[in-house]
């Protein structure tokens, strides 16, 4: 039963070698994604500041 198990790792893994050069283009593009977020986010953050901010000095 043992070797059947080694072969059916030794599979996998020969797998796992042939999709890690696209897993790279779909991190770069997850990154990417990430990145566009982050600042979108920045970007509402600084709208709530500066809503909050305007409010506070009108009353």
């Amino acid at each position: 039963m043992t070797p059947v198990v080694t072969q059916v790792l030794v599979k996998k893994k020969k797998q796992k070698t042939h999709v890690r050069p696209m897993a790279n283009i779909e991190n770069s593009i997850n990154e990417q994604q990430m990145y566009f977020k982050d600042v979108a986010g920045f970007f509402i953050f600084l709208l709530v500041v500066f809503t909050v901010l305007m409010i506070s000095l009108y009353a």
